[in-house]
């Protein structure tokens, strides 16, 4: 299945508010040394992360910034919903590929800003991030992830969720 892309997913107040709260300067973010399978310690890579929600439980005080990206999706069961930033490292590293969850489920990539960073998928798919636009795919199939060089960093917010079939 090709992932679906949506442009101009929230509307411009939404998007301000949430770029106000995740790129502010009190805003927590957590050093993970790999990207890709947290048992390997990739060598050059890194990010950081900031999780909203997971184990059937709410995880930050900040949750409120993504009501209105979960607003907008169909969701029977939020699975885990965190934001991630990828430092510019100077080169563009495409991180080793990976899933989120081995089960079928749905996934939402939300790219805050516009970068030359991308998602591809092993049919060779390659979704490049666009500010305020939506991914909708399967992340339980193999996925890759880069970093961005023509910014300083790419930001984006990940939710995984079971869909409501009604």
């Amino acid at each position: 299945m090709k992932p679906q892309i949506v442009k101009s997913f929230l509307n411009a107040m939404e998007l301000k508010r949430l770029k106000d709260t995740i790129c502010s300067f009190y805003f927590p973010w957590f050093y993970q040394a790999s990207v890709a399978d947290e048992k390997k310690k990739e060598k050059e890579t890194f990010y950081f992360t900031h999780m909203f929600y997971f184990g059937e439980k709410r995880c930050s005080q900040y949750y409120h910034a993504i009501e209105p990206l979960l607003n907008k999706l169909n969701i029977k069961t939020l699975i885990r919903a965190k934001a991630n930033f990828y430092p510019n490292q100077g080169h563009q590293y495409i991180h080793p590929p990976h899933i989120d969850f081995s089960y079928k489920h749905s996934g939402c990539l939300f790219s805050v800003n516009t970068t030359n960073g991308f998602t591809r998928f092993v049919d060779g798919t390659t979704v490049i991030g666009k500010e305020n636009q939506a991914m909708f795919f399967d992340p339980s199939i193999l996925h890759f992830s880069s970093t961005a060089t023509d910014t300083k960093y790419r930001l984006n917010i990940q939710i995984n969720y079971l869909k409501n079939e009604h």
